[in-house]
């Protein structure tokens, strides 16, 4: 907002130095700052960020009067308490004020410290030790006793509750079946003249239009949208609301015939055309030395009410008044003006602001309150712990001829607290413990594999798995659930990595192809079943650690199965019985010079990487997509974890088979076919993926069938992986070899993607929300550009979904393209495994020739003195056995 004033003193018998003081601060333009006031020092009730605009409320009563006539005073209202309440709110409006114009640099800031304060004092109320102690410090309240904070503001409210121009009001709005304590009642209703009023918050946009039409009336429908539903859910308990409307007529009105376009300077380069109000009346004004600035007083009619303007006598000294006014009380602003003619030019102007203010109000020290620690204990008659989850502000400003309309609304929105209170990158780091502590103890039980019982290690490790992941259950400090979360991974490691040597020992060729696709069949699909069972079991429970505790039962059964397989001879499907390990040394050595082993393993890094951001961030991702679309602001996440969980089940039924199948089916031509259908396999996922990712927001249908494609294509290479190892490693450094793989692929595969996705995602949302401009449209608009060579139906296909309209705040908006971008690096690693499986598919061959060699040469060495004819025909024999498995296969 941006004013001009030129002020002229007319009378004759003042010096010429005044006059000179005058002349200066007629071509003065700068930012308008609006603020609402009362009594000495004032009561600030709106601020805008630009020249210095404020409204003096002179008291309306004598405070006994107030007193007399306020039914639920508890003490006799001193007038320095009031004076003092004042100067609180004054330096508490500064204080907003210098945070949002660091915030929102290029943009005209309007808001009301008032409406602010006065919501926030309501949720203070209700607020215990920290919490409170860190309100009353940055509210700048007057008290830490609850009574005495309400009745501060109930002075206020009474005095106003029966003006004809300016109207204040307040509502609380709880969940359905919830009740507010009696204290904390009572002091909101009685002090804080608000009403309570039951809302099903799970209807989110049934309960968002029953709260927005109220805040409509209360500022005659200035305000409109204040609380977005996506904002509001089935955890949420209380929305607390403070309205503002004020409108009144100027004592002298400027003659619409006088106003013009004229110049205004937005500094000491650039201006622009603006109508300029023009009057000349008598009004009260002050020359400012200590401020190096002018100050101007124009009241309302039929009111105690008049707006101030104050502006810096520089037009670069706007940043050096504010910090002036931090120590200058405005009383003493006021206390300068004496009434004279002056020529008065004035903007007219119209504007609006909305700001999210929880990062204003931590920034102010008030953090606790949006975090697990937070304690609101005396709100609700519930042993649910609360948290504020958002508070947002919206003003609105008209000034004209006539005078000055304005309106503001704040909205202090608390959900029931969230276990950990983490963001993406946070929420990532669970399964990257996981993961990690999978990878390092793989080495250790695939050397014991090869060396040990393997029944017994598989037993204590599932006796391990299911241990930890009901104690996590019961863990309610992040650190502790992340560590029972990372043991978890140690039990895990222990099956995964014995479990298909078990099964090359039982079964050979394409028998052994078939039963690892069996084996390996379980990972998609039982991953699958564990967002169905797991989303139904808490949505059931309503309690999401109830799903942790179903699953360790299975784990009690696996045990048991367990000691009912046969462990066999370790290379007993081979005719190898008489086998020998070599050392641990040895086998790494071997293992890193085998090509087609270190190329496939990389290949299958990249799946895994790919795997673990889509299962980690998948249903999440859809569900803020999905939320977008008009009609589904109440689908819940429990929702679209059940239909991810169905569409990984049905891709892994068919993926992990159907991978088998084809491998078998084409070896007798191919001979390296397996490599050439893993890379095919994500190559035909990674524009898969692309597409599924920027359909969730347009359309959920076609969403969930490119990702079932995708993960049908990505989920080829589950066992064709395995078998490559298996027949390309000699059969004593198998379980090290498959210890190996689940090291690299984890390290660099899922170790690492949902967390790096999330901490991507969260760079980008910060990014993002700096620049706000940059979201939307233009981001799509460079989507379009991508696939701007592909088939034109396609592109106007993307084009015309990337328009199509949506639901939810710019905040949804932003998390929703930040986690987006951050999962396009996923398509990327796809068609960088195919690359390393291409590679693959030139050594296979001589690799799983060699490995076959290796083992019958062991196994028919003959004692010492055995002569050359001896060992040729031993080599002879290997390779005619190799060539006859090959011609079974």
């Amino acid at each position: 907002m941006q004013t001009e004033l030129r002020a002229k003193r007319l009378e004759s018998e003042k010096n010429q130095e005044k006059n000179k003081t005058l002349e200066k601060a007629t071509n003065r333009d700068t930012h308008i700052r609006w603020l609402h006031l009362k009594q000495n020092p004032y009561l600030i009730l709106w601020a805008t960020h630009s020249l210095l605009l404020l409204l003096l409320l002179q008291p309306p009563l004598h405070f006994a009067q107030i007193q007399h006539q306020s039914r639920y005073s508890m003490t006799s209202p001193d007038s320095n308490n009031v004076a003092e309440f004042s100067r609180r709110l004054a330096t508490f409006s500064l204080n907003v004020y210098n945070k949002l114009i660091t915030q929102k640099p290029n943009q005209n800031i309007i808001f009301s410290p008032f409406s602010i304060q006065t919501c926030a004092a309501m949720a203070r109320l209700g607020a215990v030790g920290e919490t409170a102690a860190q309100l009353d410090r940055g509210l700048g309240l007057i008290s830490n006793n609850e009574a005495q904070i309400a009745e501060s503001f109930h002075h206020v409210l009474t005095a106003y509750e029966n003006s004809s121009i300016l109207h204040i009001a307040n509502k609380i709005y709880i969940m359905t079946g919830f009740e507010l304590k009696d204290e904390f009642s009572s002091l909101i209703s009685k002090q804080f003249l608000s009403a309570v009023e039951p809302v099903d918050f799970a209807k989110n946009v049934e309960a968002a239009s029953k709260i927005n039409s109220w805040v409509e009336q209360r500022t005659n429908n200035l305000i409109k949208d204040l609380v977005p539903p996506s904002a509001l859910d089935k955890d949420s308990r209380l929305v607390l609301i403070n309205a503002i409307h004020f409108k009144g007529n100027w004592v002298h009105q400027f003659p619409e015939r006088d106003t013009r376009n004229e110049p205004f300077h937005l500094n000491d380069a650039d201006s622009i055309e603006v109508p300029m109000m023009n009057l000349k009346k008598r009004f009260r004004y002050a020359n400012l030395g200590d401020l190096d600035a002018t100050a101007l007083e124009l009241p309302y009619k039929d009111s105690d009410l008049s707006m101030l303007i104050v502006l810096p006598n520089s037009k670069t000294g706007l940043s050096q008044l504010e910090e002036k006014l931090r120590s200058t009380p405005l009383s003493q602003i006021t206390g300068a003006l004496y009434s004279t003619d002056v020529i008065v030019k004035l903007p007219k102007f119209k504007s609006e602001f909305e700001v999210e203010l929880s990062e204003t109000f931590k920034q102010l020290g008030m953090t606790q309150l949006f975090s697990n620690e937070a304690d609101f204990s005396n709100m609700l008659q519930s042993p649910e712990e609360l948290k504020v989850s958002k508070i947002i502000h919206k003003a609105f400003i008209d000034v004209n001829e006539k005078g000055t309309e304005a309106a503001a609304a704040t909205g202090v929105l608390t959900d029931v607290k969230t276990d950990f209170g983490i963001d993406n990158d946070r929420a990532g780091l669970l399964q990257t413990a996981f993961v990690v502590s999978y990878m390092v103890f793989a080495p250790l039980f695939g050397y014991l594999g090869d060396r040990y019982p393997r029944r017994l290690l598989m037993a204590v490790g599932v006796t391990l798995w299911s241990t930890t992941t009901i104690l996590g259950s019961f863990m309610h400090q992040f650190g502790w659930f992340l560590t029972f979360r990372a043991m978890v991974g140690i039990g895990e490691a222990s099956y995964s990595t014995i479990a298909p040597t078990i099964i090359s020992d039982l079964f050979v060729n394409s028998v052994r192809s078939q039963m690892l696709a069996l084996f390996y069949f379980a990972i998609p699909v039982g991953s699958g079943l564990g967002y169905i069972v797991g989303s139904k079991t808490a949505h059931l429970a309503n309690n999401w650690r109830w799903a942790l505790r179903v699953t360790p039962i299975l784990g009690l059964i696996a045990v048991v199965l367990i000691f009912l397989i046969k462990d066999p001879k370790r290379g007993a499907s081979e005719a190898s019985h008489n086998l020998q390990p070599t050392s641990f040394l040895t086998d790494v050595k071997e293992l890193v010079k085998n090509r087609s082993f270190m190329l496939s393993t990389a290949g299958f890094t990249c799946v895994a990487f790919v795997a673990g951001a889509l299962a980690w961030w998948g249903p999440t991702y859809i569900h803020m997509g999905l939320r977008m679309q008009p009609g589904n602001e109440d689908l819940q996440l429990d929702d679209v974890s059940y239909k991810f969980g169905l569409v990984a089940m049905g891709a892994g039924l068919i993926g992990v088979p159907l991978g088998s199948v084809l491998a078998q089916r084409l070896r007798g031509r191919i001979e390296n076919c397996d490599p050439y259908i893993c890379a095919v396999g994500l190559f035909i996922s990674a524009p898969m993926v692309f597409a599924a990712l920027i359909l969730p927001q347009t359309n959920g249908t076609m969403c969930f069938i490119f990702v079932f494609i995708a993960q049908v294509t990505l989920n080829l290479s589950w066992s064709i992986v395995a078998d490559m190892l298996l027949y390309v490693v000699v059969p004593t450094r198998r379980s090290t070899a498959e210890a190996f793989q689940i090291l690299i692929s984890h390290a660099l595969g899922d170790a690492g993607s949902p967390y790096l996705v999330g901490a991507i995602s969260v760079a980008i949302k910060n990014h993002l929300s700096s620049e706000p401009k940059m979201i939307s449209n233009q981001s799509f608009q460079s989507m379009s550009q991508v696939l701007e060579n592909a088939t034109e139906t396609v592109t106007n296909t993307l084009k015309d979904m990337s328009f199509s309209p949506r639901v939810g705040s710019s905040e949804d908006v932003i998390k929703f393209e930040a986690l987006q971008y951050s999962l396009f690096s996923t398509t990327f690693v796809e068609v960088l495994g195919g690359i390393f499986f291409l590679f693959t598919a030139c050594y296979v061959i001589k690799d799983r020739r060699r490995a076959a060699q290796e083992s019958m040469a062991k196994e028919l060495r003959l004692a010492p003195g055995e002569n050359k004819k001896d060992i040729f025909d031993s080599e002879c024999l290997v390779m005619c056995t190799d060539i006859a498995l090959r011609e079974r296969a």
